[in-house]
């Protein structure tokens, strides 16, 4: 660690690059206050899990993202990217409030082009995966339901298992 001024608390930065050769899910930002117009070090994420050998949860900031970075101990040379936020509101993938409630959040994943994971405590649909296609699996207290975006569904209720929309009914 440098012995110079010291950077603590959080800065709006904006992510330039995320192919980490290194493989550590370390990306590199524009922050003004720090680097002006040139990119940072690489910055080391602060995620919820990351266990020993593979096992974490990772998810990247697109290029072009606007995250949260820190410095550890207040070292601008050791960057840390500690979260992302949204620049307006547009940017709020508003499908994560679909069935929540201020009781029972949502969890909810979305890629950037739209594919979709959502855990729910709602009883209907508990788990949601939807892609941008428009394939489909939803779980929830009546049932499973599988669909393939194009016509073709599979719905598990009860004892029945019907197949596009009626066509086959099991029992």
């Amino acid at each position: 660690m440098t012995s110079g001024p010291r950077f603590f608390g959080k800065y709006r930065a904006t992510v330039l690059n995320n192919l980490d050769v290194q493989n550590q899910g370390r990306i590199q930002v524009q922050l003004g206050d720090r680097y002006g117009l040139f990119p940072s070090t690489w910055a080391l994420p602060c995620l919820p899990f990351a266990g020993k050998g593979s096992a974490a949860v990772v998810a990247l900031p697109a290029v072009g993202s606007m995250v949260w970075i820190e410095f550890e101990a207040g070292d601008a040379d050791f960057p840390i990217w500690s979260g992302g936020f949204w620049p307006d509101p547009a940017g709020f993938p508003m499908e994560a409030l679909v069935g929540a409630t201020p009781v029972t959040p949502n969890i909810h994943l979305q890629t950037t082009t739209g594919t979709t994971v959502t855990l729910s405590d709602n009883p209907a649909q508990q788990v949601m995966i939807k892609t941008i296609a428009g394939a489909m699996i939803s779980i929830g207290a009546a049932g499973i339901v599988i669909s393939n975006g194009q016509g073709a569904s599979i719905a598990m209720t009860g004892p029945s298992v019907i197949i596009n929309g009626g066509a086959l009914t099991i029992t």
